[in-house]
């Protein structure tokens, strides 16, 4: 068996476009994260933690494949700015988040062994984290203007040390869309 030797994460990749204008915003509000990748955490931050160093790569791998061919994309659009309680991680929420989180159950049950996270589930876009907080920046952060179009998330990535390890497509056997966020 070879094992998850840090820390992965199982995430919904953004499209390129979206992702460069949420990179811009980064970069105007807190540079130092610009470059970390633009997903949505379904494993790793809420909801579940990481996968296990315990689990065997390779299953890992197979499930996600196998799962991903049963999954389709998904639209989305931000609705609002929020913030976690007692952090300065600020984020865009989702208009309608059911479809993000069926597939955050789907990933959570899908036979994977995650670690555990003491947080429920919360499908966000992170904009600012961990950055120097003060009245102005509150105030950059809550003028910040929210892309408005909808986009479409069809790619699920594991990701370790803020580089993508395995990408798998999401695209049912009929190659429709099955849910809407």
């Amino acid at each position: 068996m070879i094992g998850f030797q840090k820390y992965t994460f199982i995430c919904l990749d953004f499209p390129t476009e979206m992702a460069e204008k949420i990179r811009k915003i980064r970069l105007n509000l807190e540079p130092t994260i610009a470059w970390k990748p633009v997903v949505i955490s379904l494993a790793g931050s809420s909801g579940c933690g990481h996968i296990s160093e315990e689990q065997d790569i390779f299953e890992a791998n197979n499930i996600m494949t196998k799962l991903s061919k049963t999954l389709s994309p998904i639209t989305v659009k931000f609705s609002t700015k929020n913030s976690f309680p007692n952090t300065d991680i600020y984020f865009f929420e989702f208009d309608n988040e059911s479809a993000i989180n069926e597939l955050h159950k789907k990933i959570k049950n899908c036979g994977i062994t995650f670690a555990e996270s003491e947080y429920p589930f919360k499908a966000h876009c992170t904009i600012h984290f961990k950055g120097k907080m003060n009245p102005q920046k509150k105030e950059q952060i809550m003028n910040t203007i929210i892309p408005k179009e909808e986009f479409e998330l069809n790619t699920i990535s594991f990701i370790s040390d803020y580089n993508h390890l395995s990408r798998f497509s999401m695209m049912n056997s009929n190659n429709t869309q099955l849910t809407r966020a």
